[in-house]
């Protein structure tokens, strides 16, 4: 993987450490009452899936990222909990059961770019999915996007032994395909030190909401709802995000 390493793993890790609040409560909304398995395709650490395992919600999870699923089974151990974990990539990953509910929190669903990907993949959730089970989703959208590269932009978090770990970023934003392309670079420094670096590459794919409901409906999918990022209220060609709730059609 370009993306998704160690450092960046630990860097996400202390970023983001807690789940937003009304996202999970959204998701809670939808899952609470769901009888049969869950999944949670690129859960990363387990931001999301393991306050849910917390509450007793029958979630599994995959990711690309070893070093991701590492984190998250840690995390996990610290709790008592025991997760079914798997590794791959969503396009490609093989798995042999049926779920009652997927989601993709977070518009991490942006992260595959690829036309044909997106469509494989789409496909791949629609058959993964019982009968009646529902697709939640959630992607960013292209408003706030300008054309160009950016400036460097950068941040850092303390992790416990005081070590800082710096993060730069540098994104290029091409219109045409609606995808963020951006180079990283994450250093770990401690008392003046450079003690490791690593660098990222990753793309982000941006939809209109027509767009991504058109592609929904050609894998299958009836969308039920569409609401603003975090699940207050529906969401309108100015939001920055949109979660779609989906059904087998």
């Amino acid at each position: 993987m370009k993306s998704y390493k160690k450092l960046s793993t630990e860097f996400y890790d202390l970023d983001k450490p807690q789940a937003p609040k009304e996202t999970l409560a959204f998701l809670l909304e939808h899952l609470v009452s769901i009888q049969g398995p869950i999944l949670e395709p690129m859960s990363g650490s387990g931001r999301i899936l393991i306050p849910l395992l917390r509450a007793g919600i029958n979630v599994e999870g995959f990711d690309a990222s070893s070093d991701m699923l590492q984190a998250c089974r840690l995390r996990c151990a610290r709790d008592g909990i025991t997760p079914v974990l798997y590794e791959g990539y969503l396009e490609s990953i093989r798995l042999s059961k049926s779920y009652a509910v997927i989601f993709i929190p977070s518009g991490s669903f942006g992260l595959i770019t690829d036309p044909n990907s997106v469509k494989g993949s789409l496909e791949q959730l629609f058959e993964w999915l019982t009968p009646s089970g529902k697709l939640i989703v959630e992607i960013e959208t292209t408003v706030g996007q300008t054309a160009g590269l950016k400036e460097w932009a950068s941040r850092s978090v303390v992790r416990p032994d005081g070590a800082h770990i710096v993060y730069r970023e540098r994104g290029n934003y091409f219109p045409e395909e609606k995808i963020n392309h951006i180079l990283g670079e994450y250093q770990l420094i401690k008392d003046g030190q450079l003690l490791d670096k690593e660098l990222e590459q990753l793309s982000i794919r941006y939809y209109e909401l027509m767009e991504f409901s058109g592609l929904l409906s050609n894998a299958g999918f009836a969308v039920v709802d569409c609401r603003a990022p975090h699940g207050n209220s529906k969401a309108t060609p100015a939001d920055n995000g949109a979660i779609f709730v989906c059904r087998k059609s």
